[in-house]
């Protein structure tokens, strides 16, 4: 069984694994990411996958940020490349661990 929502232009599917639920969001440029949680409630699914979406948004967000600063020359290119590593190190990050 499955059940699609959207938010932000994001459609979410929440697939049911035995007894609980898995959430699988799908951007508006065809990417699709999961955090791997299996949530116990067709709710907490839909509540980590508007989670995920949010995150995904700060992620962008920050990361021009950080290309607007290093193009005014507020940051030099290793201060620039350690945070957006650091940045890419949060996302992966995010993306395995439980909520």
């Amino acid at each position: 069984m499955k059940m699609t929502e959207f938010y932000q232009g994001w459609m979410i599917e929440l697939i049911r694994v035995k007894e609980n639920f898995q959430a699988v969001c799908h951007s508006p440029l065809g990417e699709n990411f999961t955090d791997s949680v299996i949530y116990e409630s067709q709710f907490t699914a839909l509540q980590g996958a508007f989670r995920l979406i949010d995150q995904f948004y700060s992620c962008h967000a920050l990361r021009v940020v950080l290309r607007e600063l290093f193009e005014a020359g507020k940051l030099d290119f290793n201060e620039w490349q350690s945070l957006n590593q650091s940045l890419e190190t949060f996302w992966l990050q995010f993306m395995r661990s439980p909520s």
